[in-house]
């Protein structure tokens, strides 16, 4: 997995009322760029898309991501199953590996300290989505997200991340597409035999993005 374990957005539950959450559960597509700068050396450019299934019903969300870096293309699989505080993350060769998940369930919600930065729609009057702009500051130690969220689902449409971490300074720019509500097929949460042994790597907070644990 590269820099952040990739995803979507869904923010750390925080105390207090939320402005609003996304679908309970949803599926999509998420478009993901990261850069990243170290100690002022050569920037770090990685592209990955993302088939995103979240339910957040049941605690667990899954991911299949394409990421491209450094000239090379890999498939990863990710699953999270947050009643058992575990992320597995299967490897196109089909070894595995797994990571303890700290905390809760990510919320999925826009918190009630968010600033609304304006009221926007795309595409033209007669076929618009109109979508609210968020910025979230502090969401992390020096992190601020801004987060476009559509104003009658509350779905994502975009959201920026940046900020910095010890010395590494980074921008992760994601776009959402192909939403549709529940899960069409829930097998993408099944852990494949592989996973039953396979060892544990560490442990994983919420930091894939605002929304998306």
């Amino acid at each position: 997995m590269l820099f952040l374990s990739l995803a979507v957005l869904l923010v750390p539950a925080v105390l207090g009322g939320n402005i609003c959450c996304t679908p309970r559960q949803w599926e999509g597509v998420e478009a993901q760029v990261i850069g990243t700068l170290k100690n002022g050396g050569t920037p770090l450019l990685s592209e990955t898309e993302i088939k995103v299934s979240v339910d957040a019903t049941n605690n667990r969300m899954a991911f299949d991501e394409k990421v491209t870096a450094n000239g090379y293309t890999v498939n990863v699989k990710v699953i999270q199953l947050w009643d058992k505080k575990t992320e597995y993350t299967i490897q196109q060769t089909g070894t595995c590996t797994r990571k303890q998940l700290i905390g809760d369930f990510p919320s999925g919600c826009i918190p009630d300290t968010a600033t609304l930065t304006g009221k926007h729609f795309e595409g033209s009057p007669q076929n618009k989505v109109t979508y609210n702009s968020y910025r979230i500051a502090d969401a992390a130690k020096g992190v601020t997200i801004i987060a476009d969220m559509t104003t009658d689902t509350c779905e994502p449409i975009r959201q920026e991340t940046f900020g910095y971490s010890g010395t590494e300074y980074y921008l992760i720019s994601n776009r959402y597409y192909d939403i549709s509500g529940g899960i069409k097929n829930a097998t993408v949460f099944d852990v494949p035999p592989a996973c039953n042994n396979a060892p544990f790597v560490g442990s994983f907070g919420k930091q894939r993005g605002i929304l998306v644990g």
